[in-house]
This record gives structure tokens, C-alpha cells and sequence, in this order.
């Protein structure tokens, strides 16, 4: 038997400190790696590193491109690789979403159901971010592939945000989407100093701006915050259609996936960014894993 492993490429060095950890578990016979083609100069270099590692250990390595701003043909893509290695598949599937963009896990995740029940994931959190920026001039939103939802003609629309280190993101989504009704998860613990300070921030600015209730969510629970946020979508489930964005940590994007697998009028969304700090984190902190059920 034969597992396979699928990540995302990065600078952060907690891609390359991340792929080896798992590596070393065993029982990996093929590493498939995707990364930008934008950054690709940024990432050569992990790449290659990854690449050595597996050739030492005799493990397939593949790996493939994708492009900021094509969204259809990235899902094309992404659809048609993962059928192929599906098709030759004789072990588990490991997800590792550490530096993946949440855009391309929603996708893998809906890819994956046709063939994996369920699929395991892994999150390394990484030592430090940087203490300015992280990402910054967020591009257009974008509402994600085959996960737009069926919204009702006649319902008036909310904005589910959890939220992180990147308000300029935040703000972004509320502009472009100017919800009629606006729900904040805050994160409400965090191994980072600095998530008391911007949870505080979030909640001064939003208290005074559109008709907003702010909950609090943890991602690094068991359930992935998925429980706090179905509590929120009560207040709109009604009377809504709702937009989900996952900003805070990656866990929430498989929350706010398994939760738009059941509930029809909600749609998962995609801010992308122009810039991303070439420090945006150190080192390599907690590891996280779990399974996520995507049928």
C-alpha cells in the first residue's frame, strides 16, 4: 500500500520543515507538489529540496503549476491531475494545507469526494509570522468553483468572515460585497501575541459598521471552529443567503467546506492577494491533524 502526500508549495520554511516531518512517518510513495508560477523563483529552491529528499527516500515526486489569476483553468487543473493520481491510488490520501492557498484546498476537497472517504489533513503551524504586513492589495473576490451555492431569488445576503492576520482582506470582501447582515468569527485563542491586539482591533471597527454580530471561533479545536459557526448561520438561515470566507487560520477553511456541503444557500469565496511578505513567517510550530469527511 502506498499513501499519497499533496501540498503546496512555499518559501515559508515550515513547507520544506513540514514535508519532511511527514515524510519521515513512512508509508508516502508519492509527493505531489503544486505551486504558483508567479512565485516560482520564490519557491525554487524548497522545490528542489523536496525533491532531493524524495529521491533519497525513493518516493515519486510530481509537481505542478498554477496561475494567480485563472481561476477556471487552475480548477481544470486541479480536477484533472488529482483524477489521474486518484485513478492509480492504492493507500490514504494526506492534505497538507499548511501554505495552501484555501482557494485550492476548497478545490482538492471537492475533487477528493468523488474517490477518498475520508481525507486526512495536516496543518504545521508555523513558528512566528512577521510583525508588519503579511499579504496586502487584495485582489478582486471571487466566489469559488462548483461551491457558489444555490442562493434563494427572494433572500437578502450575509457575509461570514473568519478572520486572521490579514484585514486588509477583510475589509476588502465587506466593500466589494456590502452585505446586508455581517458575521465576524473572531479567533479567540492563538499561540501568536499578536492575536489579542487584532482580535481587539476587528472588534472596534466592525461594532460601528453595517449590522454586524461578532462570535468567537477557534480553529485549532477538534471541530475546526465548525460549531461556533453553525451557531452564527442560525441568525440567518432563514432570511439569508450566505457568503463564507475563511481569512483566519487554515483549519476553518475545512469547517466552512463541510459546512457548505450541507447547506445549500451558502457559497464559499476566495480573496486573493497582489503581495505576500517574502518573511511572512519563521520556523515551524505546532502540527495539527485530523480527517475531514467531503461526501
Amino acid at each position: 500500500m502506498s499513501n499519497v502526500l499533496v501540498t503546496f508549495a512555499s518559501w515559508e520554511e515550515r513547507f520544506v520543515l513540514g514535508t519532511r516531518l511527514s515524510l519521515k512517518e513512512g508509508g508516502f510513495g508519492r509527493l505531489l507538489v503544486f505551486y504558483l508560477d508567479e512565485y516560482s523563483d520564490r519557491t525554487k529552491s524548497a522545490r528542489a529540496a523536496v525533491e532531493g529528499d524524495c529521491a533519497r527516500l525513493r518516493i515519486a515526486y510530481r509537481s505542478e503549476s498554477l496561475r494567480v489569476g485563472f481561476p477556471s483553468a487552475n480548477w481544470l487543473a486541479v480536477v484533472d491531475i488529482i483524477r489521474t493520481e486518484m485513478a492509480a491510488l492504492d493507500g490514504e490520501v494526506m492534505l497538507d494545507i499548511s501554505t495552501m492557498p484555501r482557494e485550492i484546498i476548497w478545490y482538492l476537497l471537492w475533487v477528493f469526494r468523488e474517490n477518498v472517504e475520508p481525507v486526512r489533513y495536516v496543518y504545521h503551524s508555523p513558528a512566528s509570522y512577521a510583525s508588519d504586513w503579511l499579504s496586502r492589495d487584495p485582489r478582486a473576490p471571487r466566489l469559488v468553483y462548483k461551491l457558489s451555492g444555490v442562493s434563494r431569488p427572494d433572500a437578502k445576503t450575509a457575509l461570514l468572515i473568519t478572520v486572521g492576520f490579514d484585514p486588509d482582506r477583510a475589509r476588502r470582501l465587506v466593500s466589494w460585497l456590502e452585505p446586508d447582515k455581517l458575521l465576524f468569527g473572531v479567533q479567540v485563542d492563538s499561540p501568536f501575541e499578536k492575536n489579542q491586539a487584532t482580535m481587539a482591533d476587528y472588534r472596534k471597527a466592525l461594532s460601528k459598521s453595517y449590522d454586524c454580530h461578532i462570535f468567537e471561533v477557534d480553529a485549532f479545536a477538534d471541530d475546526r471552529g465548525r460549531q461556533a459557526v453553525e451557531s452564527a448561520l442560525q441568525r440567518v438561515k432563514d432570511t439569508h443567503n450566505t457568503v463564507m470566507a475563511s481569512l483566519g487560520p487554515k483549519m476553518t477553511a475545512i469547517a466552512l467546506f463541510e459546512i457548505h456541503m450541507r447547506t445549500e444557500n451558502t457559497a464559499l469565496v476566495y480573496t486573493p492577494s497582489n503581495q505576500f511578505n517574502e518573511e511572512y513567517s519563521h520556523g515551524i510550530g505546532r502540527r495539527y491533524e485530523g480527517a475531514v469527511k467531503v461526501g
